[in-house]
């Protein structure tokens, strides 16, 4: 079996209680930063991780859950082919990620749209969701991860309602105005009422109950002299899918102080096809119930559920199999969220999943994975689903109604995009300035065909194209014996004769460079004249310091700041790139900072600083700003030439 090398993220020997697979991994940064770091290194498995060097990438372990439970994947997908008005929609940017993890098979991805988005939305402060990029020991990312997964589906609920037009996927349940409803709902909610009743005057109160989570909630120890609620996982779901609680309070119709009984019966009709749980272990009483024992798991494959039991019986069974002649509703579970943690290391967050069959690979050992960020490894799923100790805690799992997979209709979702939407000129921007348009609306003639050579900034929209499609420039304009990529903004100037990224970064413009660059390539190529202009442009290229000259006039003013600001928020340790003690003390005297505050911010490795670390020679050196071949591989995901192919 293949184990990484010694220099590997993975070794690190002070978390003994840890796996290694589970513990946390960080990118080894050159001086090139991320670009050249070999993420293929790490996942030998044809599915794909997620990059972590990026603000709220913590959310990579829930992408991974719910990329895997294939009716959302469909909803997300479906929503992408539609013209959405929201400029920051997590519906649509999650759809974005699931079509790239789907494309990539295997290659490393990046949420970065995702994750942008998040810190953008409203109501993402109220919820607590937005992580700063500030390592702290004693962030708890096992709740933050439950707090966003109820902030993403009270979001991608609202998003993706086409109210009154919704279709319905779900025709095994009954909802009353069924185009009202939306996807989400049709898919999570589970719709019933509250009966509460007052112990005085034995009066009766009903009120309409959804959810679309369910947290956990664990039983009562119960006095002495009484029988100990049942404490297996089928009874604890069972009972938190009831909400069988009381409490005194003022009747209204009695007007009584009373002890008030509230339940919430369901029917096994109203239970929906996806069971999405937030497992709330908030607390070491909690964890003990998910402990093993010697004898028994408290996690089995499936789980079977009886609803028409007291709270105070067993409240069905879990299984290693679905055992139909039983009168129980069978879930299975699908894929969870594991908050890692341990006293060396900060909290973080990872994913098991169990492969959909149509996504498993023929003749693959395991039908469980194991997703920790760029990482990936297959496991048993005894190993899955067991909780040996303390560092490994739930945090959300999805499960899914059995038998049910085959039933949903998606006949009624768009798939299919409409072109004509790139004929359209669009902005999200309220305040646009018409005047600063730079692009021309492609005519339905103009539109591309496959094989068509078209040039995008597949960074800013976040999607994945098939290497063998990509035509990189960066490549075409690279000397491999020297060791240096050049940049797009350098190329564009001394090839082009044009000056690009002068006041912001355009897309347009970036993507239409490199389509110049591409022709004049092949002009040159042409004429054979090719290879002196590459030598020419490498001595222009040290004379200038490998920055045209507009980049000396448009260099930023000095940065400002005070003692009392945090410098994790300009500087976070977790995208620092690895500079010297003396050229960190150098860039803070420039900007007015003070450098008695540069330790917090310096990126050290587990067991040896940074700045006595022997340099390592990259292993592909790339510039920041390049084109990709390979955008999701190697790092390099700016703009690139490829020829266009129908999806």
């Amino acid at each position: 079996m293949w184990s990484p090398p010694p220099e590997s993220p993975l070794d690190v020997t002070n978390s003994a209680l840890v796996p290694r697979q589970y513990r946390r991994v960080e990118i080894e940064y050159s001086k090139f930063g991320v670009e050249d770091f070999d993420f293929a290194f790490y996942n030998r498995t044809a599915f794909s991780g997620l990059e972590t060097h990026i603000l709220n990438s913590y959310t990579n372990a829930l992408i991974q859950a719910m990329h895997y439970v294939m009716p959302l994947r469909r909803i997300a997908k479906s929503h992408i082919t539609m013209a959405c008005s929201r400029e920051y929609c997590l519906l649509c940017e999650l759809g974005f990620v699931m079509r790239m993890l789907e494309d990539a098979k295997g290659i490393n991805c990046q949420a970065t749209n995702f994750c942008r988005a998040i810190s953008n939305i409203s109501t993402a402060a109220t919820y607590g969701v937005v992580d700063y990029g500030q390592d702290h020991q004693e962030t708890d990312y096992g709740a933050k991860i439950q707090m966003f997964n109820r902030f993403i589906i009270e979001n991608i609920k609202s998003e993706g309602n086409m109210a009154p037009n919704n279709p319905s996927m779900t025709p095994f349940r009954e909802f009353p105005a069924i185009g009202t409803i939306p996807l989400i709902s049709q898919l999570l909610s589970v719709d019933s009422h509250s009966v509460t009743v007052c112990s005085n005057c034995k009066t009766s109160r009903e009120k309409p109950d959804t959810s679309h989570i369910i947290d956990i909630i664990y039983p009562r120890k119960a006095p002495s002299n009484e029988a100990q609620p049942p404490s297996d996982f089928a009874s604890i779901l069972r009972n938190s899918l009831l909400r069988d609680y009381s409490l005194k309070a003022a009747c209204p119709s009695c007007k009584q102080i009373a002890v008030q009984q509230t339940r919430r019966p369901l029917k096994l009709t109203e239970l929906p096809p996806v069971l999405l749980l937030n497992a709330s272990v908030h607390n070491a009483d909690a964890l003990k119930y998910w402990q093993d024992t010697r004898t028994s798991r408290f996690l089995k494959p499936f789980v079977g559920l009886d609803l028409s039991s007291e709270p105070n019986r067993p409240g069905g069974i879990t299984s290693q199999s679905v055992d139909l002649s039983l009168p129980y509703v069978w879930y299975e579970i699908r894929s969870l969220v594991i908050d890692v943690r341990s006293e060396e290391q900060q909290s973080h967050l990872v994913s098991l999943v169990k492969m959909p069959e149509s996504e498993r690979q023929p003749g693959a050992n395991h039908t469980w994975y194991l997703f920790n960020d760029f990482t990936v490894h297959g496991l048993s799923e005894e190993e899955a689903l067991s909780f040996p100790g303390q560092w490994k805690v739930p945090a959300v799992i999805y499960l899914e109604r059995f038998g049910v997979q085959d039933g949903f209709d998606y006949s009624g979702l768009p798939t299919k995009i409409d072109a004509s939407i790139l004929c359209q000129d669009i902005s999200l921007s309220m305040a646009r300035d018409n005047s600063q348009k730079v692009h021309e609306i492609l005519t339905p003639d103009e539109l591309p065909r496959p094989g068509t050579e078209v040039a995008i900034d597949a960074e800013t929209i976040n999607i994945f194209v098939p290497p063998e499609q990509v035509i990189d420039t960066v490549d075409l304009y690279f000397i491999p014996e020297r060791q240096r990529r050049i940049s797009l903004r350098f190329l564009t100037w001394f090839v082009l004769k044009q000056d690009i990224q002068l006041d912001t970064h355009d897309s347009i413009e970036d993507s239409r460079s490199a389509l110049l660059l591409y022709k004049e390539f092949q002009r040159l190529e042409g004429e054979q004249t090719f290879d002196a202009k590459l030598e020419e442009i490498y001595r222009a290229g040290r004379e200038n310091n490998w920055k045209p000259p507009s980049a000396l006039k448009a260099s930023p003013p000095p940065v400002h700041a005070s003692p009392g600001v945090p410098f994790t928020t300009l500087f976070p340790r977790s995208l620092s790139p690895p500079f010297s003690v003396e050229t960190l003390q150098n860039q803070f005297r420039a900007f007015g900072l003070d450098p008695t505050f540069q330790t917090p911010f310096l990126h050290m490795s587990p067991d040896l600083g940074l700045a006595t670390a022997p340099y390592t020679p990259p292993r592909t050196p790339m510039h920041s700003s390049q084109i990709s071949q390979n955008q999701h591989h190697h790092g390099n995901r700016k703009n690139y030439h490829q020829p266009w192919s129908p999806r």
